[in-house]
């Protein structure tokens, strides 16, 4: 997901019509159109205007976009199932010492099986 279709998806969970928006954040609705659609990036100061007029919190909205690159690059792997995905992208956000404790156990639970 790009960051247009997030500030689409928020709006659209808000109730806000595009024209709406635009209005409220005296900017043209082509131009947020254009960001929506992925056709034009928003600036820095556009991006923040927008999750104000949309009482988003950045760090929330940084976290749902990070999280939204992760399963698109995971995805690109070839992973399409939705339990897969959530297992990959867990253990792409753990700590070494965690990915160690989890591989750790692994061996220990494969080792009967191996004799």
């Amino acid at each position: 997901m790009s960051i247009g279709k997030d500030i689409r998806s928020f709006r659209e969970k808000g109730g806000l019509s595009l024209r709406k928006l635009a209005k409220e954040m005296k900017i043209s609705s082509q131009y947020l159109s254009k960001i929506e659609v992925g056709k034009q990036a928003p600036s820095k100061t556009v991006l923040v205007r927008i999750l104000r007029a949309l009482k988003i919190p950045f760090r929330k909205f940084q976290d749902i976009y990070m999280d939204s690159q992760l399963e698109m690059k995971i995805r690109k792997l070839g992973f399409e199932d939705q339990e897969t995905i959530n297992l990959c992208k867990d253990l792409l956000t753990m700590s070494a010492n965690e990915r160690e404790v989890i591989l750790e156990t692994y061996r220990k639970i494969q080792t009967p099986y191996n004799v």
